[in-house]
């Protein structure tokens, strides 16, 4: 554990500070614990980015757009996502080339002033 301003804050075993809104102090059957909520999973998917793939989370910071914005363009076709099935749910995945070509339509529809369909069509050209 560390000090941050007087509050501990718990680190786990694999060294991974969790963040107070990660943190559990929930009781386990008969043992008090103090621990992060972050799953074993969860763990792994931040340690292991190694594939050159991305979550929509470092993709929409990377690109500047909204989750929802690159939702629709998945639906559009723009950007095509590999669907990583873990447990009960599933991940998007995107690859380097999605990021670049996110990347590109975005500065044609906000700073060139193309529509969506004008920017598709110039890529597509490409």
């Amino acid at each position: 554990m560390w000090v941050n301003g007087g509050a501990a804050i718990p680190i786990d075993k694999g060294g991974i500070s969790c963040p107070p809104s990660a943190r559990s102090d929930r009781p386990t059957q008969t043992k008090r614990r103090v621990g992060c909520a972050f799953t074993n999973m969860e763990k792994n998917n931040m340690e292991e980015n190694n594939d050159n793939r991305f979550g929509t989370v470092e993709v929409t910071q990377k690109v500047g757009i909204s989750a929802e914005r690159l939702r629709y363009w998945e639906r559009l076709g723009i950007v095509n996502p590999e669907y990583i099935q873990r447990g009960t749910r599933k991940f998007r995945r995107y690859s380097q080339e999605d990021i670049q070509r996110a990347t590109l339509i975005r500065a044609l529809v906000d700073h060139e002033k193309y529509s969506l369909e004008g920017a598709i069509r110039k890529i597509k050209e490409q």
